[in-house]
Parts: C-alpha cells; structure tokens; sequence
C-alpha cells in the first residue's frame, strides 16, 4: 500500500517491504515585524506566513525488506546535495502548497552485522518549503 511519496522516493507497506515514516512533526510560523513607539507599547505587522518545515524520521531495516540500506540513504542524501524541490506526499495529500527541499538530514546507524554492513538505519529527515519565483 502506497503510503506517500518524495519525489522518486516512495514510502510503502507491503508484504515483502516496509519504508515509512515516524515521529512526523509540522511548524507553522508567523512573520512580524516590531515597531518601536516612544512612551507606548510596539505595534506589531504581520508581514505573511513563514515557510512550512516538515520533519521525519525514516527506519531502514533489512529485516523490512530493504535490501540495500546505504543506496536508500543515499537517495535522500541525493536530493539533499543537489537542492531538488519535489512535492511531499501522505496518504494522498500534498502537504503544502509548493514543492519542499531536504534541508537537514541526518543518519544514525543502529546495527551492524558480522561483517560490518548496515543491517539499521534511521534517517532524520528536514524538509522545508521551497517558493519558485515567479
């Protein structure tokens, strides 16, 4: 079953594999500016809306089928380096209304087998609202 997706990234349950996402978090901002008034309390001015941040943790887990846990790493990390802006999809729902970037990502390696390969993996994953101009 089809999840949501990042781009080519898909996240997935299904019998032979499971890439999904965790501890999912959401920051709306506001931007104001303050105007500073001799003897009186400042004024607040909304200026408009911040950008979206979106954060996630990924499991890569060889014993959820992924097979391969540092060619899956490295497909985050590929949209990371080269500022790809893609639309962040869950459960057929686009979360914002422009594309996002992977801002921040960080990997933290959990198991190794006996032969020193990544049998688990998280990936903590920061993406933020990417505004094309127009």
């Amino acid at each position: 079953m089809l999840v949501g997706s990042f781009g080519e990234i898909v996240f997935e349950v299904s019998e032979g594999k499971i890439l999904t996402l965790s501890d999912f978090s959401r920051e709306s901002k506001a931007n104001y500016t303050e105007h500073k008034i001799l003897n009186n309390p400042a004024i607040l001015e909304f200026l408009g809306r911040d950008l979206e941040v979106i954060k996630f943790t990924v499991a890569l887990h060889k014993s959820l089928g992924i097979s391969d846990l540092l060619m899956e790493a490295h497909k985050f990390r590929e949209y990371l380096w080269n500022g790809t802006a893609e639309f962040f999809i869950l459960n057929n729902h686009l979360y914002t209304e422009n594309k996002m970037v992977i801002t921040d990502l960080s990997e933290e390696v959990n198991y190794f087998d006996g032969f020193g390969k990544h049998i688990a993996t998280n990936l903590n994953v920061t993406l933020k609202e990417y505004v094309e101009n127009n």
